[in-house]
């Protein structure tokens, strides 16, 4: 093999393998990486990730759904004849003797586990499960790229959430202990399509059990959402927002005034409508403008913070003044 380059391979043995030793052994400073889909005929669009994420950390499962009996997590236990992707750090990728572990028949069934405190956030929509990320306070971690423990993010798909580290996307991050309820994750969250999506927490293992607080914080809102009483929904444009989400554990920080401005107000075109969302704050009058200033559609006393306007078939850019129940304005633009 070349150094560096990823290679697709297998568990060569009649048995199970360990995970973890197979990295030791190899030297492997990349995660590993499983596809679990079974269809996916569009890889970089499609909206579901493709691959499960496996580091020393732990594992990131692909198709977030609690209830979905196959959206498995890997987490340390290769099974005969599992394939899989590395990255090779030297002229081969060697498997031994060693690696060897008695068949629990469970797929990814971790058999002994060090001291690990980690935490489970899912992306999806109301119709699409989208990618699941994991961070994990454990020995040896540091708030730096840690080889081995570190995940990068596969890139397989334009709409997910991961967390970041020096400007890179990772699946799994792992973090230093002892673990301090001041500390701040930041979180990278990029779409390819403007509309609606929720953040959610699918489980967490370690210290956390013992209902230490996890809120996810909205930067472009000023929302800070405990995120073990219910998934966080949020409207966005497309694009990539690296600095608008961040996971904190303080509640005194749960203490905020919500935003309106041009940040906070998201306002795109789906299907015939124009949807504006307006975060926390409530939206008293929208009013849609043409380039000349002329009023063509409007709604009064909306009193919500979502709002459709049919807006007509015509292609051009349209100004969009949207007032709150307070009488704030903020104005967007909108190509139609």
């Amino acid at each position: 093999m070349t150094n560096g380059t990823y290679n697709a391979i297998g568990n060569p043995y009649a048995s199970p393998i360990d995970a973890d030793q197979f990295i030791a052994d190899n030297s492997i400073t990349e995660p590993l990486y499983f596809w679990r889909k079974t269809n996916n005929p569009n890889q970089l669009t499609a909206p579901t990730s493709s691959y499960a994420t496996y580091t020393t950390a732990g594992g990131a499962g692909t198709d977030p759904n609690p209830d979905d009996p196959l959206a498995l997590e890997p987490n340390g236990v290769i099974q005969v004849g599992q394939g899989f992707i590395a990255q090779a750090a030297s002229s081969q990728l060697s498997f031994n003797n060693q690696q060897r572990i008695a068949d629990t028949n469970d797929q990814f069934l971790r058999l002994t586990a060090p001291e690990r405190h980690r935490i489970w956030l899912d992306l999806y929509t109301s119709t699409q499960n989208i990618n699941q990320m994991m961070v994990a306070y454990m020995a040896g971690a540091t708030q730096g790229v840690d080889a081995a423990i570190d995940g990068r993010f596969f890139k397989d798909t334009e709409t997910a959430l991961n967390s970041v580290i020096a400007g890179e996307e990772f699946a799994i991050q792992g973090r230093a202990l002892p673990f301090v309820s001041t500390d701040v994750v930041p979180l990278t969250f990029k779409a390819l399509n403007a509309g609606n999506y929720n953040i959610r927490l699918n489980h967490v293992d370690g210290l956390f059990l013992d209902g230490q607080d996890i809120f996810i914080k909205d930067n472009v809102t000023g929302a800070i959402h405990d995120i073990r009483t219910a998934p966080y929904t949020f409207a966005t444009e497309a694009g990539t927002f690296d600095t608008r989400f961040e996971m904190v554990y303080d509640n005194q920080l749960a203490v905020t005034q919500p935003l309106f401005n041009e940040n906070a107000v998201v306002v795109y075109k789906q299907n015939q409508d124009i949807v504006v969302n307006s975060g926390n704050i409530q939206m008293g009058k929208v009013e849609v403008f043409d380039i000349r200033g002329r009023l063509i559609a409007q709604k009064q006393h909306i009193n919500a913070t979502e709002v459709r306007i049919d807006a007509g078939q015509t292609n051009q850019v349209l100004i969009v003044k949207v007032s709150s129940v307070d009488n704030a304005t903020v104005t967007k633009k909108v190509v139609n």
